[in-house]
């Protein structure tokens, strides 16, 4: 039995189509792609990785420093995003080393807006720390901040800890 509508008409197609559906739900997708890096708990995620991969990057140098028999210098700008590491057999001819990462970019959030090295604070310019075979550096401590959030990246030689405070 055919069921029709009280003006007499059949009726109409009930519900969404697969293809209405698929549009509402990429939209809704785009939206929240937008969205999210704008919340504060991934800034305050993405701002604490980039802290890490400071430290991980100077354990890095400090290890490879100390085992072995090479050079390295890590390099970066107060107000930059990237920290370099170069390598060298003779401490005066640098290139990048081709055992581990030779650059950590930072998100476009986080800066670098400081640092400690023997002691001097540098607010402004570019910086080089230089990682002796069998010593390490000496102390040192990275000044980052992101939307209001600061970080400490803390090297201390004596002890070949890395921290971030």
């Amino acid at each position: 039995m055919r069921s029709f509508r009280i003006d007499g008409s059949p009726p109409g197609p009930s519900g969404f189509t697969l293809l209405e559906l698929s549009v509402v739900l990429a939209l809704l997708g785009a939206i929240l792609l937008t969205a999210i890096p704008r919340l504060s708990f991934f800034e305050e995620a993405a701002f604490r990785s980039d802290a890490r991969k400071v430290a991980a990057l100077i354990r890095r140098l400090d290890d490879s420093s100390t085992s072995g028999k090479s050079y390295y210098r890590l390099s970066f700008d107060i107000g930059g995003r990237t920290f370099t590491a170069e390598k060298s057999l003779d401490g005066k001819t640098f290139t990048s080393p081709g055992d581990m990462p030779s650059t950590v970019s930072l998100g476009r959030a986080t800066g670098i807006t400081g640092a400690v090295l023997s002691g001097s604070e540098l607010k402004t310019g570019g910086a080089a720390v230089l990682f002796k075979p069998g010593s390490g550096a000496e102390p040192l401590s990275i000044s980052l901040e992101s939307g209001g959030r600061t970080a400490t990246v803390s090297y201390n030689p004596y002890s070949g800890k890395v921290e971030v405070l």
